[in-house]
């Protein structure tokens, strides 16, 4: 009987990673997260077009202040920071949607809009 039982739960586990996964993400999204996330495209893909190194450590240092102030607490900072790196990495990896010389003005909207 116990074996049965540990089967049906490793199988419900394996069939259904996404569901948990889902849950949890759902779970630990905040204010600060959700900025971070958002925050995170646009300096990665200022990173990707290279564009004006002041102006990208500028956003990123406006970004990083601007989480800890939404932050609900440490442990929210902290991982909101991290995640906000983390995706900035991912995003610096490929081209803007609309090509570096489009997304130029839309970093120069979100550099004044973070503030």
């Amino acid at each position: 009987m116990k074996t049965i039982i540990l089967l049906t739960s490793t199988a419900f586990l394996w069939l259904s990673p996404n569901v948990v996964a889902q849950d949890i993400t759902a779970v630990i999204t905040t204010k600060a997260s959700k900025f971070a996330k958002e925050n995170a495209q646009y300096a990665g893909n200022a990173l990707f077009c290279k564009f004006d190194k002041d102006k990208v450590e500028d956003f990123i240092a406006k970004v990083q202040t601007k989480i800890g102030t939404v932050a609900e607490d440490r442990e929210d900072q902290v991982l909101s920071r991290m995640d906000f790196t983390n995706s900035m990495i991912v995003a610096a990896t490929r081209e803007p949607k609309e090509g570096c010389l489009n997304f130029r003005e839309t970093f120069r909207l979100a550099l004044r809009n973070v503030e």
